[in-house]
């Protein structure tokens, strides 16, 4: 639910039983600040997010620093956003699977991105998580293919890789 229809959520609760601001937002899980800040004008924000989509679309390598900096010499008067979920795991996969690997084939390229995506969901400690991976496996994976990945890869997908 938006900040926003909470918000009218908490008045129209407000309106019908005579409680506090503060005991409503507890009761239905809003923080108090969101109550008393307004909405901001959407039309500003609309017309931000699609030149940010634009310069992302023209600049599609650019992280969010040099999105900003363009944003700043275009007259916006922004503080960068930061995705850095995404920006954290893009750059895990180009170190730990992209900048190791030779791919020949289109099928190898799936077969060794679904292992190390499951690898890395699965098996790979995460230290935001106390080293523990996000989604630990039930059943134990065969160790990851270190090298050439159509050479050493586990012979249960050895059989299915076809590289031509």
């Amino acid at each position: 639910m938006s900040p926003s229809r909470r918000r009218e959520a908490i008045e129209q609760v407000r309106r019908i039983l005579p409680v506090s601001e503060r005991r409503t937002c507890h009761v239905l899980g809003q923080h108090r600040s969101t109550q008393r800040h307004p909405a901001k004008d959407d039309a500003v924000e609309q017309r931000l997010t699609a030149d940010i989509v634009g310069l992302a679309t023209d600049y599609g390598r650019y992280g969010y620093r040099r999105i900003h900096a363009l944003l700043g010499h275009a007259g916006w008067q922004v503080s960068p956003w930061e995705n850095g979920y995404i920006e954290s795991f893009n750059a895990r996969l180009r170190d730990e699977l992209l900048n190791g690997e030779i791919f020949y084939s289109l099928e190898e390229v799936r077969i060794v991105t679904g292992w190390w995506r499951d690898h890395y969901n699965r098996a790979r400690p995460h230290s935001s998580l106390g080293y523990r991976p996000p989604a630990p496996e039930t059943i134990t994976m065969p160790a990851w293919p270190l090298g050439s990945a159509a050479l050493r890869l586990p012979p249960r997908l050895a059989s299915e890789a076809r590289i031509n």
